[in-house]
């Protein structure tokens, strides 16, 4: 202690000394750290301009308004896809009245327009509906779903009306559950879920002539509602059967306009979707 005091003047500036020595280091230590990710960074941008230089083509001006136009004529083709694939709207709330009120008015506005269009269906038929006509009660969590059927079914016989076909037999959709049974209204399916959304199968048989049925597919391609046709099977009709010789498709014809027995030619039958 007595020499501390002696030597107090050289003590403390020894101990300044250190401390300016370890704030030296500190900082020289920060330094070569700015310094370190300053050269990283210079690394990089001297990379992506290397890059850039190197590119086939060359960001030149033009290059880069080609770019432009191009990336302006993929979003015009987007949304001519998008167009194609427009969604139905949601369906409104309804309760139990409501809906039971929507059924019979889609039924009768579905077999009114067979009628107008001169297309033959079965009496009374309900296009899968056959378990809720006459109802007063349904699950509430089930009609939305019915809704959105109601909509794509319409879509379909549109379509199907337009080419005015000789006969119109049945259609089948996915079941809703738990609101729908078992029966021939339905198919042995669910619902598919994938990337552009959620498909609803359904298969559709009817009678007509080849013309007919080539008017159907293309109804089916310029729907803006996306339907997709998964296959089609023809097979004889009943009246063929009964009457050989005689196209497919085209006693049906006779019958509802007494026309005379028709010559074989051409290619008709049963179309399913």
């Amino acid at each position: 202690m007595t020499w501390i005091k002696r030597n107090l003047i050289f003590v403390i500036a020894a101990v300044v000394g250190v401390l300016l020595t370890g704030w030296a280091g500190y900082s020289l230590w920060n330094s070569m750290g700015e310094d370190k990710q300053a050269q990283d960074d210079f690394t990089s941008v001297m990379n992506e301009l290397n890059g850039l230089r190197n590119m086939s083509p060359y960001p030149f001006p033009e290059n880069i308004e080609a770019a432009k136009a191009e990336a302006t004529q993929a979003r015009a083709i987007l949304g001519q896809f998008q167009k194609v694939f427009v969604p139905f709207p949601t369906p409104p709330r309804m309760d139990e009245k409501a809906f039971a009120g929507e059924l019979s008015k889609r039924l009768v506005q579905w077999r009114t327009d067979a009628n107008n269009a001169a297309v033959k269906i079965p009496d009374k038929y309900t296009f899968s509906f056959s378990a809720l006509e006459g109802r007063l009660a349904f699950d509430s969590n089930c009609i939305p779903r019915y809704l959105q059927q109601f909509d794509e079914i319409d879509g379909i016989m549109q379509v199907i009306y337009r080419a005015h076909i000789n006969e119109f037999e049945a259609i089948q959709r996915v079941p809703v559950y738990p609101c729908d049974g078992g029966g021939t209204d339905f198919l042995q399916t669910t619902w598919v879920t994938n990337q552009t959304g959620v498909a609803s199968p359904y298969q559709v048989a009817f009678v007509c002539f080849s013309r007919d049925l080539a008017t159907i597919l293309e109804g089916f391609i310029n729907t803006t509602n996306c339907y997709v046709v998964k296959s089609v099977v023809v097979a004889p009709t009943k009246a063929q059967a009964q009457q050989p010789g005689v196209a497919p498709g085209a006693v049906a014809a006779v019958n509802r306009y007494n026309l005379p027995p028709p010559v074989q030619r051409g290619a008709a039958g049963k179309g399913q979707q």
